[in-house]
């Protein structure tokens, strides 16, 4: 007869971690706190437990513990654990501890925010907040897009995300996108279908799209090693990019600077045509230059690619052509 001790039925536990969260100090994570999240390992049905311990989020009066919550509720979902439905408690967490919160209006003066510093148990609370928010959005496509499509959500997270890194990591993962595109080299008649992952602006988008056409497309340069490390998140060093063709919209059939895809847009503003979005590429008309601040934040979670996944026959390149009104190939002199 197993003799061991068995675990308390689930409502039980969970009502002893929600009371040790509440009597944490602002500092520490003592031992009857740890013990009690410690103490859902002996559970057979984690899924069920995890998603539980998210409900009771709004229980817990101690930032610092939601977060740490947050943090092991992330640990689950990288171990294969379904985010979907702890992520809508997560975000509420958040949001309420955004939302208390006070900073002064823009036009305010500057010294109010010194006189009136925001908590720190709750900035700690939402860094690790974003550590696990960001870990459930990432393997979340459906609770991603919902709230990539909130307003009031993205308003809420960029008024505190200058006080608060967490809520720019959650910010940043809900406006990043992905997607595939048509490039098109209008005067070498060559095209290319890439697919781009978790990108928030169109110069992290030049940078690895360069990257991805460097022996394919005419006018292609050199590819700095360091500059592809630090858009792909793989460096912190400072760095500095340019454009090596004039990228345009595709409604517009010429070079023209009038035309531009401007680098600090997001990649949701390239427009569709017939369903896909389609980007020109010309000889460069002026010199575009930009850094390495416009790759981050990088979010190990959702990491930043592009990558080739077709290359148009000249026929498909011809459609296209006809389709957006472009002018003939130039032919080479012999």
């Amino acid at each position: 007869m197993d003799s061991s001790p068995q675990p308390l039925p689930i409502e039980q536990a969970i009502d002893r971690l929600v009371e040790a969260a509440n009597g944490i100090p602002d500092n520490e994570f003592p031992p009857p706190f740890r013990a009690a999240v410690n103490a859902f390992a002996e559970y057979d049905d984690q899924q069920a437990v995890r998603t539980r311990v998210a409900e009771r989020l709004g229980d817990i009066r101690i930032p610092r513990a939601i977060g740490f919550l947050a943090v092991w509720l992330g640990c689950g979902v990288e171990n294969g654990l379904d985010p979907e439905p702890a992520t809508p408690y997560l975000m509420a967490a958040m949001l309420r501890l955004c939302r208390s919160i006070t900073l002064p209006e823009p036009d305010e003066d500057a010294l109010a925010s010194e006189a009136a510093p925001v908590d720190r148990n709750t900035l700690d609370g939402l860094q690790f907040l974003g550590h696990g928010l960001v870990a459930h959005l990432a393997r979340a496509p459906a609770a991603r897009a919902t709230y990539a499509g909130q307003a009031e959500v993205l308003a809420e997270l960029e008024r505190v995300e200058v006080e608060a890194v967490g809520c720019l990591w959650v910010h940043e993962i809900l406006t990043k996108r992905s997607g595939t595109l048509l490039a098109l080299h209008v005067e070498g008649h060559k095209g290319v279908r890439v697919r781009y992952e978790n990108i928030s602006n169109f110069f992290h988008l030049f940078t690895l799209l360069q990257a991805a056409l460097a022996d394919r497309m005419p006018g292609a340069q050199h590819v700095s090693a360091d500059v592809v490390a630090v858009a792909r998140g793989e460096s912190q060093k400072e760095v500095i990019d340019s454009a090596w063709w004039h990228y345009g919209p595709p409604m517009v059939p010429e070079a023209n600077v009038a035309a531009t895809i401007w680098g600090e847009l997001s990649p949701q503003c390239l427009p569709k045509i017939d369903g896909e979005q389609v980007m020109l590429l010309w000889p460069p008309l002026v010199t575009r230059h930009w850094d390495g601040n416009f790759f981050l934040p990088h979010l190990e979670a959702a990491p930043a690619r592009v990558e080739v996944i077709d290359e148009l026959t000249s026929a498909e390149f011809q459609v296209w052509q006809s389709r957006l009104n472009l002018p003939l190939a130039v032919p080479k002199p012999r």
